[in-house]
């Protein structure tokens, strides 16, 4: 049934039964059976059992298991739903994407990770391979021309969403989409704007973390045309004695280059990744 149902091989059934075996009593059980399964249902269907384990990708087939069950005068079982062991890449450990030397069986990547950073802005794709570099040591980041969908200036929420908008537009069939977006926070205890820069991270699954720059307020002067409409690199422009070189932008400039805004952006990813850093705390099994 396996191989009727899978592209790639699969183990012949008495190496898969006996690596299980193994696995169980290694563990210190003993009470338990194991029998070939030659239907998308098994022994569940017409057997006396109380429960079954599934993953979020097999719930339906259980949910389908037990209308069927119901039918026959069976009692419902009950269904344990489980969380699945993520790979570098965030999307589920399986025996097929090891057998294709996809990654090893620690969930390892052993192809490059394939990142899409939803801008042609060589700062911001350049932050980003420096980060997954250091993170997994494989990758290739390419650049994607999106529409972040929101005002060229973003203001407070405008600027995450942005950031989530290239990420989904940007993903198309990589491992990773990443957007980031730089905006224009407003903070009560500054009385001014902060501008921040936002990244968000979107797998393969539909996840999405998120994370930010530190931010720095803003001149009056700058604030004040920002508030007039205008964006950040107009109202700095119009600003005398303000100048910004390429990589530094605005906050090299504001901080007499003591932090750049690759460095800035570099830390937003890093931020958006914390979460798939930790895997075990944030995505449990």
């Amino acid at each position: 049934m396996a191989r009727s149902e899978k592209s790639s091989s699969v183990s012949p059934y008495d190496a898969r039964k006996a690596a299980l075996n193994n696995h169980l009593a290694a563990s210190g059980h003993s009470n338990f059976e194991i029998v070939s399964i030659d239907d998308r249902f098994g022994p569940a269907k017409t057997e006396p059992i109380d429960a079954i384990v599934v993953s979020k990708e097999t719930k339906g087939t259980a949910e389908e298991l037990n209308a069927e069950r119901m039918k026959s005068g069976l009692s419902p079982l009950k269904i344990v739903e489980i969380g699945m062991v993520l790979a570098d890449d965030c999307a589920p450990v399986s025996s097929s994407r090891i057998r294709l030397g996809e990654m090893d069986e620690g969930g390892k990547m052993v192809r490059p990770l394939i990142v899409n950073v939803g801008s042609k802005n060589r700062t911001k794709i350049w932050a980003v391979r420096d980060v997954f570099l250091k993170l997994f040591g494989k990758v290739e980041v390419h650049g994607v021309p999106v529409s972040s969908e929101v005002p060229k200036q973003p203001v407070d929420e405008e600027a995450v969403q942005g950031a989530v908008n290239r990420a989904q537009a940007g993903l198309g069939d990589a491992d990773f989409g990443v957007g980031i977006e730089s905006g224009v926070v407003w903070n009560e205890e500054a009385g001014s704007h902060l501008c921040v820069q936002f990244c968000a991270v979107v797998d393969k699954l539909g996840e999405v973390t998120l994370g930010h720059s530190a931010g720095f307020t803003l001149p009056a002067k700058v604030a004040e045309k920002i508030r007039a409409g205008s964006d950040l690199a107009e109202a700095l422009s119009g600003v005398e004695g303000v100048r910004t070189e390429e990589g530094k932008g605005a906050v090299g400039f504001l901080s007499g280059n003591l932090i750049s805004r690759s460095s800035l952006t570099e830390s937003a990813v890093l931020m958006a990744m914390i979460p798939r850093i930790r895997r075990d705390l944030y995505f449990p099994v």
